[in-house]
């Protein structure tokens, strides 16, 4: 085993944040900084699901401000704000939401804040939005997994009764192919964003992300020759 005196962390918001329970990428991170070295977390975006997360994020490092805490949950009963939903008749605890200056009070002193200008990056790049209405059998399914956290049809079931598991499925709503909890693809028809990238760019001279791989991989019989 190579000898390291200390452990970084590139884009940890991706892969050790999730709560309550900690994931088994946690764990597998945990065996190398078990040590007590120091570890340097980097993210552009350290929240983009809300403050939760932060505390096993943290529960990796000797030095997190919430040391005194052995659970998520216990945690949570001070810097979280309670509530439930109901699915299918069952009071289900969420923990997403937290009193957000009372977490960030405590994070602020081992936060470092760089923009790419101090970085050294003479080029910025520009951004151009396009907005396209999604389509209403989209819309509709959007709207019903918002409000009941779940989507329940003849021949599929989504569920996004987690706030990351409610916001992988509405991305992939948009894209335009949902992978449901049985492993069956719920594939939109009739979509507008692929309408667009026909009407108004070039395939052959031109690139299309994606946020998962059914979605490249429908994108790919779409546009044959286009780079994914």
């Amino acid at each position: 085993e190579n000898e390291y005196n200390c452990i970084i962390l590139d884009e940890c918001h991706n892969y050790i944040t999730g709560y309550p329970k900690r994931s088994a990428i946690w764990q597998n991170v945990f065996y190398f900084t078990k040590k007590c070295l120091p570890i340097i977390y980097s993210s552009g975006t350290p929240t983009p699901e809300g403050y939760a997360g932060l505390f096993n994020m943290f529960a990796l490092s000797h030095k997190s401000p919430w040391s005194n805490y052995k659970r998520f949950t216990l945690w949570h009963l001070d810097y979280g704000i309670p509530y439930s939903i109901r699915i299918n008749m069952i009071d289900i605890k969420q923990y997403d939401r937290t009193h957000q200056q009372k977490v960030k009070k405590c994070i602020d002193p081992f936060t470092v804040k760089i923009t790419r200008k101090e970085a050294g990056h003479v080029y910025e790049a520009k951004d151009k939005l396009h907005y396209i209405d999604i389509s209403k059998k989209q819309s509709k399914v959007t709207k019903i997994l918002n409000d009941n956290l779940v989507y329940e049809s003849k021949n599929y079931t989504i569920m996004g009764d987690t706030p990351s598991a409610l916001l992988t499925k509405k991305r992939q709503i948009v894209g335009g192919v949902v992978k449901c909890d049985d492993e069956k693809l719920m594939v939109f028809k009739n979509n507008p964003k692929i309408d667009y990238i026909k009407k108004n760019f070039d395939p052959s001279n031109c690139i299309i992300l994606a946020f998962f791989k059914a979605e490249q991989e429908m994108l790919a019989e779409i546009f044959p020759n286009v780079g994914s």
